[in-house]
This record gives C-alpha cells, sequence and structure tokens, in this order.
C-alpha cells in the first residue's frame, strides 16, 4: 500500500518513470508510465514492451459520459445530446471530434467538436419510440478513444 516511483533509462531516446499505488476514488491499483524524450517532454503516442513481449500503448484511457435533453421528448422537439469526455491522469481536456449517432436506426446525427472536453448536437428529427444515441470519442494523440450510450424516449 501506497505509493512508489522511479526513473528508468528507455534506450538512447529518454527516460520513463513510472509510479504505482492507490490512485483511483476506489482504491484499485494502477500504474502510471510517464515517457519522455531526453529533454523532458512527453512522447506522444510511445508503446512500452514489457519483459514478456506485451505492448502497452501509452495513451490515457478516456470516458465518454453522455446526456440529453429534455427526456422523454415528443415528436419534432429538439433534443440536445451532451458528450462530456475526462481522460484519466492527463493534464489538460481531450481535443477532437464525437460522433453522435442513433444506433436503433444506425443513422449518423452529426459530429461535435470538444470545447473544453464537452461536446454537443441538437436535433429534432428522432423517430418516436426508445432510440439508443450513442456517443463515439475517436481519440486524440494522447487519450485513447471511448463511447457510451443513452436512451431517448420520444413520444
Amino acid at each position: 500500500d501506497g505509493n512508489a516511483s522511479a526513473p528508468f533509462t528507455v534506450g538512447d531516446s529518454g527516460s520513463a518513470s513510472f509510479s504505482a499505488g492507490d490512485k483511483t476514488p476506489g482504491g484499485a491499483k494502477i500504474l502510471i508510465i510517464k515517457v519522455v524524450d531526453s529533454s523532458g517532454n512527453p512522447v506522444k503516442g510511445a508503446t512500452i514492451t514489457s519483459a514478456s513481449g506485451h505492448k502497452y500503448p501509452t495513451f490515457f484511457a478516456s470516458t465518454t459520459t453522455l446526456t440529453a435533453s429534455p427526456n422523454p421528448s415528443t415528436g419534432g422537439e429538439p433534443v440536445t445530446f451532451t458528450a462530456t469526455i475526462t481522460s484519466f491522469a492527463r493534464s489538460g481536456t481531450p481535443t477532437g471530434k464525437v460522433t453522435f449517432k442513433n444506433s436503433t436506426t444506425g443513422t449518423t446525427l452529426g459530429h461535435g467538436t470538444l470545447n473544453a472536453g464537452v461536446a454537443s448536437l441538437t436535433t429534432s428529427s428522432l423517430p418516436t419510440g426508445t432510440d439508443t444515441i450513442t456517443a463515439t470519442y475517436g481519440g486524440d494523440g494522447w487519450s485513447a478513444a471511448s463511447h457510451t450510450t443513452v436512451s431517448q424516449v420520444v413520444n
């Protein structure tokens, strides 16, 4: 229990450091590895290979949350879907786009560009019934892709 940290050399191109300990709110043990070049700048998209040969990409995990307002709605009423992307242990917020799709009909509703980790889309063309709306974040140079769904009821 507690935290451990140590730097080590990565070939001739720089160094990496790791820390391990109780870092999550639930107390789960995690391992964080930061890869930097010889000037101390983070290296995007580096891959770490363990002694057993398993490869670990150095992207930060991301989480997508999705809300719908109003929910339920009536046919023809505008509904705003808001996706919030967070990335565990990353300094700064994820960048890029979120794709909004009605997974019930297979229709792509549109795309939203992240601003401070948030993207929104408003539509009034949802069919009556319960629609499963999916928000998919494609990732960026630092954060991995993620997605989630919300059920939208249209009366």
